[in-house]
């Protein structure tokens, strides 16, 4: 906002003045009562936090790309020196409420999770929560090293930073409110993370517990859990946790989520409980039509299966997933298709007709995030075990891929036959052309023989009637 309000020159450099309020790594926060920018230095000069200056900066393109928050400073004056602002504490709500600009702020919440970022792996992001909201955190350096802060998972902690109204300074330029943690000041522990997760009764935004029978396992650290309370809860579990049998009896710990459709949990830790048994009950005899058309034929997707046992009846089109080993078949049935997570099963051959019996699974536009509406964007079937898959109708031999090779075979054939065919016609061609040549050889020779012998007989016959006048 302040860069297009100052006085504009030819070589697109315009002339600010205001407050450096953050310094940044080597870079600063400039504010003049309109707005704030970040800005990039292309010179030094002795400024500092809190200085009124002058500056000249230009809005063309720089090293994170063209940010309309991010300008280059091609020179500074120190106006006069001032105070820096103070800091302001805050929440994670207030960090997500976007009515702040550019801040330097201390936020107090629980870390609910931990990871790299994967466009830029030096880089360690943080969430942290509190009850109504949450606050994405970027930290770089030996404060933020992803083995030292993973422990902080589920604890309280307090942190500084600046506050960026959106976008950072990498390649995500549309994302909200979020904070670059200050590298110079070390996380907070305010309370530490459960020594028992399984035994504290800490409040949201902490881990919570539910406890239930594990319905079907897929991936590598997904399930889903049939709770004591009767919902069906989608649990993802932390890397370090196994999966459990199909059947057994668990508490999960974790935090725990909810959208328009179902319960789930993220960063979840199991315990085993005793008394275990495989799930029971009758699957729900259905169509693919059914799941994804209306009775009036209107497309849509049909969210009541989710976490239920369901059974389906089509043919194998295909499979996808990792090369060497395809984890999802395609299913059809006139038309309509589904995919089935098989896992390890024996696949089918393709083109068999089957009968499969599975646990629906609901997949979200925001199936991660917890949001008061999300749109639905697909539903699959998760196979428990290979009885699960019953093959009704082995593909017949004649199967496309067959044909089409059956084809290409026939095609490489009529190649050969014209292409010996051709070879045959030039090899003729160049044999008749030689016995012509021969023949009209032998011709004139033929003809020179008999010419020669006429002027002999001829020259005979004279020299002999001279000699007899």
């Amino acid at each position: 906002k302040p860069l297009f309000t100052g006085v504009k020159s030819e070589d697109n450099v315009f002339q600010l003045e205001g407050n450096i309020t953050e310094e940044i790594r080597g870079h600063f926060i400039f504010q003049d009562g309109t707005g704030g920018l970040a800005i990039i230095p292309a010179c030094t000069n002795a400024w500092r936090r809190g200085d009124r200056v002058r500056l000249n900066a230009s809005n063309k393109p720089n090293g994170f790309g063209e940010i309309d928050f991010v300008a280059c400073a091609e020179s500074i004056t120190v106006l006069s020196h001032g105070t820096p602002p103070p800091l302001v504490r805050t929440t994670p709500a207030g960090i997500a409420s976007g009515r702040h600009g550019f801040q330097h702020v201390e936020i107090e919440g629980v870390v609910t999770a931990v990871f790299k970022d994967e466009i830029d792996p030096e880089w360690t992001i943080l969430h942290v929560e509190d009850e109504r909201s949450r606050a994405t955190v970027w930290g770089k350096g030996p404060l933020f090293d992803r083995a030292r802060v993973t422990p902080l998972v589920d604890a309280r902690i307090r942190l500084r930073g600046v506050r960026f109204p959106k976008g950072d300074l990498s390649l995500r330029h549309y994302i909200g409110p979020w904070v670059l943690a200050d590298t110079d000041h070390p996380i907070e522990i305010i309370a530490d993370s459960p020594s028992d997760p399984f035994a504290s009764e800490l409040p949201p935004p902490h881990r919570g517990r539910i406890a239930g029978t594990v319905l079907v396992a897929w991936g590598q650290n997904r399930l889903f859990l049939s709770a004591d309370d009767g919902r069906t809860v989608e649990v993802h579990l932390e890397p370090s946790e196994e999966q459990p049998p199909v059947g057994a009896r668990v508490l999960a710990v974790g935090f725990i989520r909810h959208n328009t459709f179902f319960t789930y949990m993220t960063n979840a830790r199991l315990r085993t409980l005793p008394g275990g048994t495989a799930p029971e009950g009758q699957p729900q005899d259905t169509s693919i039509r059914a799941l994804f058309h209306t009775a009036d034929g209107h497309r849509r997707i049909d969210p009541t299966v989710n976490g239920r046992l369901i059974r389906l009846t089509g043919v194998i089109t295909g499979y996808h997933g990792p090369a060497e080993k395809a984890t999802a078949a395609r299913l059809e049935e006139d038309g309509d298709e589904i995919d089935v997570v098989i896992g390890d099963c024996t696949r089918p051959p393709i083109g068999s007709r089957v009968r499969v019996t599975g646990i629906g699974r609901l997949t979200c536009e925001k199936s991660m995030e917890p949001d008061t509406f999300v749109t639905l964007t697909g539903l699959s079937l998760l196979v428990r075990s290979a009885s699960d898959i019953e093959i009704l109708e082995s593909p017949s031999w004649w199967t496309p891929v067959r044909l089409r090779i059956a084809l290409g075979v026939l095609l490489l054939l009529l190649i050969g036959i014209f292409a010996w065919n051709l070879a045959l016609r030039l090899v003729v061609r160049h044999r008749s052309r030689q016995l012509l040549r021969e023949s009209i050889e032998r011709i004139e020779a033929d003809l020179r023989t008999e010419e020669r012998t006429r002027l002999a007989v001829e020259l005979h016959d004279t020299i002999a009637q001279n000699l007899t006048g």
